[in-house]
Formats: C-alpha cells, sequence, structure tokens
C-alpha cells in the first residue's frame, strides 16, 4: 500500500482513546438533561465545595450558579443540620451512596425547604473518589400534604364531636370514635346503614325537609334533633351537614358533625327552673307569676270572661316557726302548698311570693261565685292539721281577693289590691277571705 495514502496517515495518527469518548451529540444530551432537570443537580468536592449548579438548583435554592460556584455547600444548611454534611461526606469517602435522604435546607430567602436528596462518588479515571454528586427534590408540597393527613386523621379520630360520612345515597361510609361514644354503635355496626335509624320518634319530619332544602340549595344546614343511642336513651344534637360534590358537580358525600349537647340543655333547663320557680315549694315564683298573670289578663278581654287574684297569708305561721326552727317552717309550707295545689284547677296559679305568702290566679271565671267556692276550698285546704317530724301543727289563712276587669289596672295593681284585700280579712279575724272594695279604696 502507498505510503501517502490517507488511510494509512489516518491510522498513524489515530489516538487508542478516541473510541473510549463519547460522541459529541451524547455529551450535548447529557448536558441538556442536566440543564433541562426540575431536580437540583450538583457537584461538590470532598471538602463539601460546590462545582457545579444547574437551573433546578438555582430554581430550588434561590441560588444562582455564579453565586454558589466556589461556595461551600453548608450555606444551604440550618444551623440544626450541619452535623449531616459530615454524615454525607463520610460516606461519599468510603464510597457509599446516601439515597433518598429527606432533610431541610435553607432557601435563599431563608424559608426551609424539604428536601429529598440522593448523594453519589464522583470517581476519576483511575476509580478515585474526587467529589460527590448531589441530586435533591423540593418535597415541600408532599410533606406539607402528610402534614394535612396527618392532622386530618388526628381531628378525625381525636375529636370530641362525632363524625358521620355517607355517600350520596345516604348510606354510612365512615365514623369516628366519637361517634360511638356519642350513640352507642360500633362502627362495623353503622356502616353500609342507612341514616334513618338514628332518628328519633321525637323529631318531625318538618326538619329533615327543611334540612334537605338547605343541602340543596347552599350545600349545608345546621340545627339540632332529636335522637336515641343504641341502649334506647333520648339525647340531643348539634348537627353541621355538609355537602361534599365532585369536580363536575355531581354529589358524592355528605359530612355530618354532631355534639351531644344533652348536659347543655339540662343545664340551661335547670337554670330556666331556678329563674321561674321557688326553690323550696317548686311553685312558680313572682318573675313566672307576672308572666301568668299577664297571658291571663290578655285571654280575658279575648273572650270575654273574667278572672280573680287571691294573696294568700298564713295565720300563726311566725310562732310556729320561731318555736319549732326553720327546718320544721320549711316542711310545713312544702305540705300546705301541696294541699293548696289540690284545691285549685290545672288552669290556675299557685305561686309563692314571700316567707308566709302565696298568690293565686283563678283563670275563666264565669261568675263571682265560681271564684268564692275556690276561695273557701283553698282556705280549708290551709287549715287542715298536719304531722311535721311528729308535731302536730294547724295554721289558718287570711285571703285577699280582687276581680278582673275592673277599671284601667295592670298585673301589679291587682295584685297590690288583693293584697291590701288581705290585710282587711286579718284585721277582721283571720282565718277568712275579703274582696277589694275599690270604693272604699278610693
Amino acid at each position: 500500500m502507498d505510503k501517502d495514502s490517507p488511510s494509512n496517515s489516518t491510522l498513524a495518527t489515530a489516538d487508542p482513546q478516541d473510541n473510549k469518548r463519547p460522541p459529541q451529540h451524547d455529551l450535548e444530551h447529557f448536558r441538556a438533561i442536566v440543564q433541562g432537570s426540575d431536580d437540583a443537580i450538583i457537584s461538590k468536592t470532598l471538602d463539601g465545595i460546590v462545582t457545579s449548579w444547574n437551573p433546578g438548583a438555582e430554581l430550588i435554592f434561590g441560588y444562582t450558579e455564579q453565586e454558589m460556584l466556589g461556595q461551600s455547600l453548608l450555606k444551604l444548611f440550618p444551623s440544626d443540620r450541619v452535623d449531616e454534611e459530615t454524615y454525607i461526606l463520610q460516606q461519599v469517602k468510603g464510597g457509599a451512596r446516601v439515597e433518598h435522604f429527606e432533610t431541610e435546607r435553607l432557601h435563599k430567602n431563608g424559608r426551609r425547604i424539604h428536601i429529598s436528596v440522593t448523594i453519589s462518588p464522583i470517581r476519576d479515571s483511575n476509580g478515585t473518589i474526587i467529589g460527590a454528586s448531589k441530586i435533591a427534590r423540593d418535597i415541600s408540597f408532599e410533606v406539607a400534604a402528610k402534614a394535612r393527613l396527618r392532622l386530618t386523621s388526628s381531628v378525625f379520630t381525636g375529636t370530641s364531636e362525632g363524625i358521620l360520612i355517607t355517600d350520596a345515597r345516604g348510606s354510612i361510609v365512615e365514623v369516628n370514635e366519637a361517634f360511638t361514644r356519642i350513640t352507642g354503635y360500633a362502627k362495623n355496626e353503622v356502616l353500609a346503614r342507612d341514616t334513618n335509624f338514628l332518628r328519633s320518634s321525637h323529631q318531625g319530619p318538618e326538619t329533615f325537609r327543611v334540612m334537605r332544602r338547605a343541602l340543596a340549595r347552599g350545600g349545608q344546614w345546621k340545627g339540632e334533633i332529636s335522637s336515641r343511642r343504641k341502649n334506647g336513651e333520648a339525647y340531643s344534637a348539634f348537627l353541621t351537614v355538609s355537602r361534599v360534590s365532585g369536580a363536575s358537580g355531581e354529589i358524592c358525600n355528605y359530612v355530618v358533625l354532631f355534639s351531644d349537647i344533652t348536659p347543655l340543655k339540662l343545664q340551661h333547663e335547670k337554670l330556666e327552673h331556678e329563674a321561674h320557680f321557688d326553690p323550696l315549694t317548686d311553685l312558680p315564683n313572682r318573675l313566672l307569676l307576672r308572666d301568668r298573670l299577664t297571658q291571663a289578663m290578655a285571654n280575658c278581654r279575648r273572650h270575654g270572661d273574667m278572672l280573680a287574684v287571691l294573696y294568700l297569708d298564713l295565720d300563726g305561721f311566725k310562732s310556729i316557726n320561731d318555736q319549732y326552727g326553720h327546718r320544721v317552717g320549711d316542711e310545713l309550707l312544702i305540705a300546705i302548698s301541696h294541699h293548696m295545689q289540690t284545691a285549685l284547677r290545672e288552669s290556675d296559679t299557685l305561686a309563692r311570693v314571700g316567707g308566709d305568702e302565696f298568690v293565686i290566679v283563678l283563670t275563666e271565671l264565669t261568675a263571682v261565685q265560681d271564684c268564692f267556692q275556690v276561695v273557701n276550698r283553698v282556705i280549708e285546704a290551709c287549715g287542715q292539721p298536719l304531722l311535721i317530724n311528729d308535731v302536730a301543727l294547724s295554721v289558718t289563712a287570711s285571703v285577699g281577693v280582687t276581680l278582673y276587669p275592673a277599671g284601667e289596672v295592670d298585673g301589679d295593681l291587682l295584685v297590690r289590691h288583693a293584697d291590701q284585700a288581705m290585710y282587711k280579712a286579718k284585721r277582721a279575724g283571720k282565718n277568712r277571705y275579703q274582696l277589694y272594695d275599690a270604693a272604699e279604696d278610693a
């Protein structure tokens, strides 16, 4: 072969290492992958000095390539994470790879970032470790989502409110522990059941019609309902029912949050009772008497009938109270109030307004004589002998009576007129009644 042949020249000048080098387009391909990745791809020396920094790193950490080349990677480490770099470099120097290490780093603006990193040793052509490559992925969104799930789970399981979730048809798909605690039903007893079994017969259908209309219109309903526990015990609950819709607007689920408000209702009823009833005799007090008297007067005007107000004071009660003590006196008042109630009709009101003073409102009277018949029964009831703590006791009653309608008067004035008439009955000898005389009073 001719020594000047081009093929001989090419063979004579070729470098044996050229066959081991990747073609230029492969290098460009790898470079494009690194530059186009959303992940941070970083290289550093065994001292932790940055030697390469791709756009993904700038996107995640906020620093440009010019700001990080030649800088220590510790610039990204929170003060409580600095020891991690020592551990990582030790692993790399030993030839180990650190995979999917979840930790936190600092953004340029000081914000903490949750990242997952994989660090691998970089070797030269002789196999000597000369640095490390790092691929970091921002997992802040995933960490936040997991935290929200944990929070939601802890709220679902730990809240004191019962939570019930149904499908679009109303069949139960999930309940929490508070649901079981309130209702008495275990989770496996209610799954796939319709919620109708939780309804109480005390709850009218109108409530559920209103609920359905509110859910259809606004997607939520709040209100109070009655229900029954598994053992049959009735309880009151405050509900918030919310509709859950899918992306296309179809109904997927209903979520019911409820709390047992039975103790609150009982406490409220107790306070209401204490505000309107005498603590000793459990009769209406002055406040409830005023309300009932006002209503009774309005009914008289509406129906054209009449009423009577009786002011009653027990004769001889003070001496018994002084001689035998307040305990015996209280027992005597309770017994006499019971006797007086038996002499009255259901429509009448007996109230205690003082120590041994009572007011009675007689309603729906058609004649004055009707009033006097009841007054005589009341006086007779008060005069019955009583055995209190093995002591035989008896008292009498003086009663003042006023009638309505009788001029322009209000409820307070009616009671005052009856009180004045009662004092006249006492002065006249006690154990009797006296009708209020407006002309004489004038």
